[in-house]
This record gives structure tokens, sequence and C-alpha cells, in this order.
């Protein structure tokens, strides 16, 4: 999956079930291409 569909997904969770960012990112780095991680962060972040 790409890094603007995880981050999407991401925000999904933040948005839609309350989940926190500082929670939900983390988890979905870790699961994130290496060169991808910064370009996740930076579409989590910049919403």
């Amino acid at each position: 999956m790409n890094a603007r569909a995880v981050a999407a997904r991401t925000l999904g969770q933040v948005l839609g079930e309350g989940c926190s960012l500082a929670t939900a990112l983390p988890l979905a780095l870790d699961h994130a291409d290496p060169r991808d991680r910064g370009l996740l962060q930076e579409l989590c972040y910049g919403v």
C-alpha cells in the first residue's frame, strides 16, 4: 500500500474511531516502506 493510502487510513482511524495520532502513526510507520516513512509522517501531521 502506498504512503498516501496508509495516511488516509491512519487519519480515518483518528477521525472516525477517535484513536490518537500518537498511537496510530507509529503503528503505521512500523509497517510502511522505509522510503515512504517521511512522506507518511508529513501527510499525517500536515492535515
